[in-house]
This record gives structure tokens, C-alpha cells and sequence, in this order.
């Protein structure tokens, strides 16, 4: 653990530990660190800062990717710290306690974790991708067939290259409809770090839906929506919140095998109340 106290903008403690991995000794020091920071992170380590500076928080916790510099003054391998800053004090002074943590094991096993329940989740639903790519397959081939029948002729007439050219148009139209499925599925099992960004969530609730809506047929499970039109936006990752609500959906089917009741069916619902948005799923298993 990094442990370092600092009062008047001037470091008057630091562990061995801080003083191995960044020592903060210098007010050169200070203003470098920024510099090792993860780009993506900056702007919540600044809000950290600020937040405390400015006396508005007691205690502020963050979670932000740190490169070591090396002996050459060059970054070293990326790290994840949790950091903790309390206000606090010293020798009768007010002065901030430093306390960060290297998580960078915790983080990769979460990643781990996170890969594995996405791999679970098409596992799932690959009943549903496949014949979102089959319906188009099929389209391709019976287009084929047809060009091939207005070709026997060694000179097609005008007419039939007409209807050629608007056969190829539908080709490339459902070629592009596979290609869509294919993009979708990598990106949602693509690994990588969550990306926040503004995101309409009955989107990725649609996407979920469409997924499972072919397995869950299967299984004679209904799904009956009732999205809200025209939510706000919000801050998240749609990757993510399709692989939640993909789960909550196995989970309602899971809870669903064994019963004999006629009446399967999964609910999902979306909602905003109070700048606060809502997302419901609920099944007709036992309680």
C-alpha cells in the first residue's frame, strides 16, 4: 500500500512503498503526475483532486490506470490503483492522507470474468444470431437461383438485366444485413474496457430482446415489452447494459423450465422517474 501525506501543497510523508512506485517528494514531482496518467482517466483524477481541494468532500475514492515511470524517465507497464484522500489532521494543520492500493490482479481477474459471462450470453442466444444470418442466406441463395435461370440466354435481353441489376441491389442489401449481425455480435463480445458514452437504453433493451426472442420462442416463453418512447439519454455502456439484461433474460427462462404453468412469460419494462431511469425484467416463475 502507497501511503503519503501532504499539507500545504508540500509532501511531508511518504511510505517506502510511494516513494518505489512514485515519490511525490517535489513539487516537480507533483506537477508531473498527470503526465503518468491513463488519458482516459485524467479528467476523473482532476475531478477528484478538485473535489477535495476545494473542501466540498471530506473523502474522495477513485479507481485510475497509472503507467510507473521507469529509470529513463519513460513510462513503464500500466497499473490499476484505487486511491483513497481523506482530509484530516496533522500536527494541529489541516492535510490530505494518500492511501492507494494496486488492484491491477483484481482488475484483469474482472476482465476475465466479464469476457466468460459475455461468451455465456451469446452461448445463449446463438439460436437467435443464427437465424437473423440464415433469413438473409436464404435470400442470397434464391436471388442466385434467379440470376443464374435469366442468364442460360447467351444474350439476356434489356428486361432481364433490369431485373438483374435489381436482384444484385437485394443481394447487397442482405449481404449488409449479415454483415450488421456479424459486427454487432463482435462488438458485444469484444473485449476491452467499458466506454461510457450517451446512450439511448432502450436501444441496447431492443437488441437483448431480438437476441433472445428466437430461443425464447423455442422454449415457449413470451416476451411482452413496454419501453417508454423517447427516454434521456444517459452515460453508460450499451455493450454492457444488452449483456445484463441478456442474463436477467436466462436467468427468468432458467427459473421458467420447470413449470407447468402455460403462462411463461418475461417482462421487461423501461421507465424515467425523478432523473432517474429504470429498467425492469420480471417472469412468471415461481417466487
Amino acid at each position: 500500500m502507497c501511503i503519503s501525506i501532504i499539507q500545504k501543497g508540500r509532501v511531508v510523508y511518504e511510505n517506502p512503498e510511494q516513494k518505489k512506485i512514485y515519490s511525490l517528494a517535489t513539487q516537480s514531482r507533483l506537477l508531473k503526475f498527470p503526465d503518468y496518467v491513463h488519458p482516459d482517466d485524467i479528467e476523473k483524477v482532476k475531478d477528484a483532486h478538485e473535489c477535495i481541494v476545494s473542501g466540498d468532500r471530506e473523502t474522495v475514492e477513485l479507481d485510475f490506470r497509472f503507467y510507473p515511470p521507469d529509470s529513463n524517465g519513460g513510462k513503464s507497464e500500466m497499473r490499476w490503483f484505487q486511491c483513497r484522500v481523506t482530509r484530516f489532521q496533522y500536527q494541529r494543520q489541516e492535510a490530505l492522507l494518500l492511501n492507494a492500493v494496486d488492484i491491477t490482479e483484481a482488475k484483469q481477474l474482472e476482465h476475465q470474468l466479464l469476457i466468460k459471462n459475455k461468451m455465456h450470453s451469446l452461448g445463449r442466444v446463438a439460436a437467435g444470431i443464427a437465424h437473423e444470418i440464415r433469413n438473409p442466406l436464404t435470400g442470397i441463395n434464391t436471388y442466385l437461383y434467379t440470376i443464374e435461370d435469366l442468364c442460360e440466354s447467351d444474350r439476356p435481353d434489356p428486361q432481364d438485366m433490369q431485373v438483374i441489376r435489381q436482384i444484385l441491389t437485394q443481394i447487397q442489401v442482405a449481404s449488409n444485413k449479415i454483415e450488421s449481425v456479424i459486427k454487432r455480435v463482435m462488438d458485444f463480445s469484444k473485449p476491452g474496457a467499458p466506454k461510457m458514452v450517451r446512450t439511448n437504453i432502450n436501444e441496447s433493451l431492443e437488441e437483448a430482446i431480438m437476441l433472445s426472442s428466437i430461443t425464447m420462442r423455442k422454449s415457449g416463453i413470451k416476451i411482452e415489452k413496454s419501453l417508454t418512447p423517447n427516454l434521456p439519454q444517459c452515460y453508460a455502456d450499451p455493450h454492457l447494459i444488452e449483456q445484463v439484461v441478456l442474463n436477467l433474460i436466462t436467468n427468468a427462462a432458467r427459473a421458467m423450465e420447470k413449470s407447468m404453468n402455460g403462462n411463461k412469460r418475461v417482462e421487461i419494462k423501461s421507465s424515467a422517474e425523478n432523473n432517474t431511469l429504470r429498467i425492469q425484467v420480471a417472469d412468471a416463475g415461481p417466487a
